[in-house]
């Protein structure tokens, strides 16, 4: 209920480590049905294309209720996730991506799916990791309209899905939407 930066969870769902992923904290990993599922439905659509994925880590989404998360302004709503990204040497958690590290392939198949899931308002990742998926998408051919749309804003002045973030050379910070949530903490506003 309400915004990602002031709300709180109520039936929300535990994201438990899966055969394909490992939850950091499953203490700190709840969020809306819609959240969870479009986590797992990405990481499913990676291992799609590349069968052999290692494990991706899946760090902070919410407290069971809600509300105020250390060290997060947002993860109050259950609908901010902060997912891993694929590097070459096997998983890890929080190491910065660089053209060293990163796992290109993998990780622009993940950035693809989550920006081209219709519950993803927003990608939050630091402009660096941005420019090596962009320049790895445009030599596998992908769309120029497409990423365009990703990563600088569409037609008629719609706002891009990946945005710059300081401090997310680590991980991919996935905002979900939630117009059900965000007209229910309006209201719950209006009755205190």
């Amino acid at each position: 209920i309400g915004r990602t930066n002031r709300g709180r969870l109520v039936n929300g769902v535990q994201l438990l480590s899966g055969p394909f992923w490992q939850v950091i904290d499953e203490r700190r990993a709840w969020g809306t049905a819609e959240t969870i599922a479009s986590i797992v439905g990405a990481i499913g659509r990676v291992r799609e294309e590349y069968p052999e994925s290692p494990s991706l880590y899946v760090g902070n989404l919410s407290a069971r209720d809600g509300g105020y998360l250390r060290p997060h302004r947002s993860h109050q709503s259950g609908r901010d996730a902060d997912i891993g990204l694929y590097y070459k040497a096997g998983p890890a958690w929080y190491v910065r991506a660089n053209a060293k590290n990163l796992d290109l392939a993998r990780t622009w198949a993940l950035l693809k799916a989550f920006a081209t899931d219709p519950n993803v308002e927003m990608i939050f990742l630091d402009r660096s990791v941005q420019n090596l998926l962009r320049h790895h998408a445009e030599e596998i051919g992908e769309d120029r309209g497409m990423l365009r749309a990703l990563f600088v804003g569409g037609p008629h002045g719609a706002p891009p899905v990946v945005w710059h973030a300081w401090g997310h050379l680590t991980h991919l910070h996935v905002r979900f939407r939630s117009a059900l949530a965000v007209a229910a903490g309006a209201n719950d506003a209006r009755a205190c």
